[in-house]
């Protein structure tokens, strides 16, 4: 009989549900996931893919924009907060990308941090 890995698999769902499919390594260690389990998750063919360093999507395929979104926000902490395209979109705004100005940078994904962040 196979090993399964021993941690919290309810809340870890519930969470990427909540998170459009997006969770932090931090989180799934919280979890009780084991770096070895994390990493067997992430590995070339595996089931997770990274977005941004310690960010990961918990599905195959592409991340819509609320999983970059997601992403983002939990790479650059709890303190920060969206900005421009994707502060419009949030709030109904959202602008024309076709007519957006030149070099607009299409699917990236803004956020502000506190100056005391790195």
């Amino acid at each position: 009989m196979p090993r399964t890995a021993e941690f919290n698999r309810a809340a870890l769902a519930a969470l990427a549900a909540k998170q459009h499919g997006v969770v932090a390594r931090r989180q799934a260690r919280q979890s009780g996931m084991t770096e070895r389990v994390l990493d067997y998750r992430i590995r070339g063919a595996g089931p997770w893919q990274p977005l941004l360093p310690g960010v990961y999507l918990t599905h195959t395929g592409q991340p819509d924009d609320e999983a970059r979104e997601m992403a983002a926000l939990l790479y650059a902490g709890p303190q920060s907060v969206l900005t421009g395209a994707a502060a419009l979109r949030k709030h109904g705004l959202a602008q024309n990308r076709a007519s957006g100005p030149a070099g607009d940078r299409i699917g990236a994904v803004d956020v502000l941090v506190p100056l005391a962040v790195r």
